[in-house]
């Protein structure tokens, strides 16, 4: 059992905040309780120096920030834990101290931990910077904390098979009610259980009690009124305290028999009950404590049924005879020590680089102070000034000389590595592998042909690798993997073995490289599965160009589309490795596009309700799915939601910490909704109340861990829901909503936005693409662009073009810059679930807005991001049963790209695409047109970048309106029309509408033969192809 106390720690009166922490981290290092420092653990800190680098910390936050606190200012917080006597070692209780610490901060605070082992019950005291380790923002004390740390830490017990306290003390009940027959006796009352065993002997006098007293183990001292001193206590208690029935005069009274004596009734400490392994019930056991014989009856029908469960699963498992059952055990048993050796590594290497990290950052932040402490001659009047930096120097430098790092990492690589570290692939099944295929002229004989291009092919092959290897991402983070078949390929036989090796790694993309003629057929890829390219090297010694030629139409001839690269400029024979930037573009702009459309196979897209409102794009239709993209379609009722709820089928920690963190970093904004209307003749109030909202939160938050774990399960789900844990697999989905839903529960805004963000409670995470209204449609569109480029993605309305004359109308200001040159602007807008990166408040390293890619994300943008948003109530006209509503505007002026994916009978899918940018009006325009519609949702201005020509889709930002196929549109970071071109030929998806330079756009080269108009080509070998995966059944 481990009980928490939650402290913070202030200044305090005559102290300030440097000797305030020292005090508090001095006192919990004591060498005496924490075996000479060895049950000391910290995190982001050096415990020897950990006082100066809080104080550090504190310097350079208000510096950061300039907010400076007064006196209630907290400076640390003070955590305690203690454990049962006899429950656990120091060194468990250590480890179970850093990780509360560790969960409850989600790494985001240094803290110390110190195991203290100077009473009978071991007990740590924790120590956390109030300050974040990014300096920007500090912890703050919620509603609800003391509550929050003790589940915590009640779910840590239970995960390592520790007690708890079952009934934690309740508000206004004193400690030792609480207690109850759990409370140890106080000395008072042993000293009248030693009183009432001495009068049990009948002594003749009051002096003979007394010297009975004493044999037993009391000191005594003094006359008319005696003391006494037990072996456990610290001070003499009068016997005139102890009670009326236990003072000098009446136990005279009693021994002479003048006066009755009833002893004090002895409190039965209960037995802590130890965890059993067993599943049956003790029945002899429970008799005793007092069950009767219906109970008798019951506890035996209950182990019969355990007895005949576990004999069924034993055969269904075939475990009945006891070897096997022994081996299967042993095997679970080797592969839990394989896996927590595993984690115990990885994780030791993920504390290893945040200590690191910190150094540097330390090391970096104080090296001009401590040069400049240098020159002045270690002056100590330099020392007093600056004393916390020279610490922190000292100690980075001490750590750099303890690890032999003779050249330190970058920040940045150990970023990368940790980032790796931590990934981890929420899908079911493996990413698409990249395989290279050296193609190589097979002929041998007295000139040795083919071994004199070895090391040629090779190394194209490998440039070409460590080019994908580089830049190429998963959409978790992780850098591609990319192999490259064992040995060249001149003949059949080698095409065969590198197609063998490719399916044992699992490559569902194929680049072959030569800078040689070569024989086409034999080496070419025929797998009709792989996405394929080929690149010709722009040589002349052996042309690559014609091998290229030759082999691009022998997959043309047999229905394998196939994408040629080749450069502009002619290249020597020793160039291979230097791949040209037109050549490096068209790799590049292949392997993006190939990675996404690989990924998506295989995955699934899950429905949360069904059609939504009559919008066309949330008809959901499986064959499209299926056969062009190869995701399966999963769909679960509404309702599902609420029976996780009503019957806790969640991440209790998950949630508590969720709902922390959105009352800590999400501020409610305006609400719109009037008190009450006039409805039938009756006033109907509209506006909820406070306690109406906090609990529609708490509904939402819900919803969010929820839908979460339908996506992609949750291991972390109470044990008697195994089912439940596995999750959809999904790679995208979407919410129905209104209005069966909306119009009586709180929507389910927050959950669109906080999904499709880079971030939540939890940090810094994958972007899940979730469409409102399920409009599957556009969650497509999403998804493709989130796979290209790793980006959170905008869910918008294509809601109402602004002539640059209505906007003058209406307020006065004339449109400028893009805007101006583009012919007026689009409103994006929607009921809050764009993705909260679209506000545009992050910043590259030149200073340009930039929606980044969702690992490059860091504490302090998450914060610029949150700042920049505020929830409103959800307007009662749309949303009856309430929810909150993200608003934000898009600041910033950046490169965008709008699509959308739409269903043509008779034709099939088509996609339109829109480059463009994000455009920053004034504030007070923005607000006047904000008001004719609805203000308290996310705003974004978007001007499309338009040709001026005359009957053509893109004439002015008008004709896109005019031409736009849905009502919604699918909006990412950057200019990545050329990317969407390339991997929609790749899914046979034609595209309709786009403004992409004709030089940049890239499709597989037997498009060419469908004639000489690019966007009709595209149409008919879209058709004459048909989609990749329609005959798989």
């Amino acid at each position: 059992m481990a009980t928490t106390r939650l402290m913070p720690l202030h200044v305090g009166k005559g102290r300030t905040a440097g000797t305030a922490i020292a005090a508090i981290i001095d006192y919990v290092k004591n060498p005496e309780k924490t075996d000479n420092g060895r049950l000391i653990t910290s995190w982001q800190c050096d415990s020897r120096v950990a006082d100066s680098e809080f104080l550090f910390s504190k310097q350079q936050y208000i510096r950061n920030t300039g907010r400076v606190r007064g006196a209630d200012d907290v400076i640390a917080y003070h955590l305690r834990q203690s454990f049962r006597p006899g429950e656990i070692t120091p060194e468990e209780a250590n480890r179970l101290g850093c990780e509360l610490a560790r969960r409850f901060t989600k790494g985001n605070h240094a803290y110390i931990v110190c195991t203290h082992i100077d009473k009978a019950h071991v007990h740590n005291h924790i120590i956390w910077n109030s300050t974040a380790l990014d300096e920007q923002r500090k912890f703050r004390n919620f509603w609800g904390s003391t509550r929050a740390v003790r589940r915590l830490n009640d779910t840590i017990c239970v995960e390592n098979g520790y007690s708890i306290v079952a009934d934690p003390k309740g508000k206004g009940q004193t400690y030792d009610k609480w207690l109850g027959n759990q409370k140890q006796p106080s000395h008072r009352e042993r000293i009248c259980y030693a009183i009432d065993e001495a009068l049990a002997q009948k002594p003749k006098s009051f002096e003979e009690l007394l010297e009975l007293l004493r044999q037993s183990g009391y000191q005594i001292k003094g006359g008319k009124v005696p003391s006494l001193l037990g072996a456990d206590q610290k001070r003499f208690i009068r016997m005139d305290t102890l009670g009326e029935n236990y003072t000098p005069d009446a136990l005279r009274a009693i021994i002479s028999g003048a006066r009755s004596h009833t002893p004090k009734k002895k409190r039965v400490m209960e037995a802590s009950a130890k965890p059993s392994g067993s599943l049956l019930i003790d029945i002899q056991a429970k008799l005793q404590e007092g069950k009767g014989a219906g109970y008798a009856r019951w506890a035996k029908n209950f182990n019969l049924k355990q007895l005949s469960q576990t004999l069924i699963y034993l055969e269904e498992n075939g475990l009945l005879d006891r070897g096997a059952l022994e081996e299967r055990t042993a095997a679970a048993t080797s592969r839990y020590r394989t896996l927590s050796t595993d984690i115990k590594v990885k994780e030791q290497r993920m504390a290893e680089i945040k200590i690191m990290q910190q150094h540097i950052i330390n090391y970096a932040k104080t090296r001009d102070v401590y040069v400049a402490y240098r020159k002045a001659g270690y002056s100590k009047k330099f020392l007093s000034e600056h004393e916390s930096e020279i610490i922190l120097h000292k100690a980075a430098k001490q750590f750099f000389d303890e690890q032999n790092l003779k050249k330190l990492p970058t920040v940045k690589s150990l970023q990368a590595e940790y980032a790796q570290l931590l990934s981890e692939n929420r899908y079911v099944g493996s990413y698409p592998v990249i395989g290279i295929r050296p193609i190589i002229d097979g002929r041998r004989g007295p000139m040795k042909l083919r071994e004199s291009l070895e090391s040629q092919v090779m190394a194209m092959a490998e440039a070409v690798k460590k080019l994908f290897e580089d830049t190429l991402y998963y959409s978790n983070g992780d850098h591609v993997k990319v192999v490259i078949a064992d040995s060249t390929i001149g003949r059949v036989p080698e095409s065969a073995a590198c197609a063998e090796k490719f399916r044992r790694e699992g490559v569902s993309i194929t680049l072959s490289v030569t800078p040689c003629w070569c024989y086409g057929s034999e080496t070419m890829d025929m797998d009709p599965m792989t996405i394929k390219g080929v690149w010709g090297f722009n040589g002349t010694e052996r042309p690559g160009a014609v091998y290229l030629a030759s082999v691009l139409a022998t997959h043309a001839r047999k229905g394998l589309p196939a994408f040629g690269i080749y450069g502009h400029e002619v290249q020597d024979a020793d160039q291979v490795t230097e791949i040209p930037e037109d050549v490096k573009e068209k790799l590049l702009r292949f392997g993006r596009a190939a990675v996404a459309a690989a990924t998506m196979h295989g995955k699934s897209y899950l429905q949360i309700g069904s059609m939504c409102m009559g919008i066309g794009g949330s008809i959901i239709d499986q064959q499209f799915m299926e056969e062009y993209l190869g995701l399966r379609v999963e769909s679960v009722d509404e309702v599902e939601i609420l029976r996780r709820m009503e019957e806790g089928i969640y991440d209790r920690e998950a949630y508590e910490k969720a709902l922390a963190w959105t009352f800590e970093h999400c501020k409610e904004g305006r609400d719109d909704n009037p008190e009450s209307v006039e409805f039938l003749g009756k006033e109907r109030r509209i506006r909820f109340t406070d306690e109406e909202k906090r609990r529609q939160w708490e509904f939402t938050i819900k919803m969010y861990c929820i839908i979460k774990d339908l996506i992609q399960g949750n291991p972390n789900l109470p044990e008697e829901f195994k089912e439940e844990m596995v999750g959809y697999n999904a790679i995208a989905a979407g919410f129905q909503g209104q209005r069966q839903w909306t119009d009586h529960w709180p929507n389910c805004d927050y959950p669109e936005a906080v999904l499709n963000s880079s971030f939540d409670f939890e940090g810094t995470k994958e972007p899940m693409v979730f469409a409102t209204e399920n409009d599957v449609l556009n969650g497509l569109g999403m998804l493709f662009m989130e796979l290209l480029t790793n980006r959170a993605q905008i869910f918008a309305d294509v809601r109402t073009y602004w002539s640059p004359e209505a906007t003058k109308r209406v307020t006065g200001y004339d449109l400028e810059g893009k805007a101006k040159d583009n012919g007026g602007i689009i409103h994006l807008l929607n009921s809050g679930a764009a993705c909260l990166d679209a506000c545009g408040e992050c910043t590259d390293e030149n200073g340009n807005a930039v929606m980044k890619r969702w690992w490059e994300v860091t504490d302090e943008d998450i914060k610029k991001m949150t700042d920049a948003t505020v929830w409103c109530e959800a307007g009662f006209d749309n949303f009856r049963g309430g929810g909150f509503s993200s608003h934000f505007v898009t600041r910033a002026g950046m490169p965008v790209t709008m699509i959308r994916l739409n269903l043509v009978k008779g034709l099939g899918p088509v996609l339109q695409i829109a480059e463009g940018w994000t455009v920053r009006l004034p504030d007070e325009v923005t607000d006047t047109l904000m008001e004719r519609t609805n203000p308290t949702w996310p705003c974004t201005w978007f001007a499309p970048r338009c040709d001026g020509k005359a009957g053509s889709p893109f004439e002015d930002a008008y004709s896109v309106m005019q031409n736009w196929g849905a009502n919604h549109g699918a909006i990412s970071y950057g200019h990545v029309g050329a990317d969407l071109i390339t991997l929609c030929s790749m899914l046979r998806i034609p595209v309709c509408m786009h403004n992409v330079p004709s030089e940049d756009i890239f499709r597989p080269a037997a498009w060419n033969a469908f004639g000489m108009d690019k966007e009709g080509q595209d149409y008919r070998a879209c058709a004459a192809y048909g989609p990749m995966y329609k005959n798989i059944r």
